[in-house]
């Protein structure tokens, strides 16, 4: 009943947020049985914004909501928090001279049996105009500096050392990640 009580009390949280946070939750150990109520539940969290304080804010939100929970349903409640991933520092200088590198090397050159497949497959999606031939293009370089989604250990390293990331063609041009294309 305490996770129950505290997850409906964090949903109801999602409308007083910034819409560039995010908060996912899976019950892992709840009761056994549609008629038992457990001596003990369990429920893990991930809560994520580009902006470690907003963040830091947040997850001081959730453990009110698991205190508030727990006094409401006179339960026990104990939370630890495991990990937290910082926003990646951007460092342009070491982008520029990757860029430099992949403009030597270029984009992906598919055989004629992989372009007839990637075609096939862009037939599934709107593909936006692009074609199987966009995935040889290399595209100018930019910098970005908030948050693209997702989440990453890799932000923790840029703050210590010198980090950069890129974009590559590892799917078909036009792909919506997490689908079965």
């Amino acid at each position: 009943d305490g996770v129950e009580a505290m997850n409906y009390m964090v949903n109801m949280m999602r409308e007083h947020i910034t819409p560039d946070s995010r908060i996912h939750y899976a019950i892992l150990n709840g009761s056994k049985a549609p008629n038992i109520v457990p001596a003990f539940a369990e429920v893990a969290y991930i809560i994520r914004h580009p902006d470690m304080r907003e963040c830091k804010d947040m997850i001081r939100r959730v453990i009110k909501a698991a205190d508030a929970a727990a006094m409401g349903t006179e339960t026990e409640v104990s939370h630890e928090i495991i990990t937290g991933y910082f926003n990646k520092l951007p460092n342009k200088t070491l982008a520029e001279v990757m860029h430099a590198n992949l403009e030597i090397v270029g984009g992906v050159n598919y055989t004629e049996k992989e372009r007839q497949f990637a075609a096939e497959i862009m037939t599934s999606y709107d593909a936006k105009g692009k074609t199987p031939e966009t995935a040889k293009t290399v595209k100018p370089l930019e910098v970005i500096t908030k948050g693209i989604g997702g989440s990453t250990d890799v932000g923790d390293i840029s703050w210590v050392r010198p980090t950069t990331g890129m974009r590559s063609a590892t799917w078909v041009p036009g792909t919506v990640a997490h689908s079965w294309q």
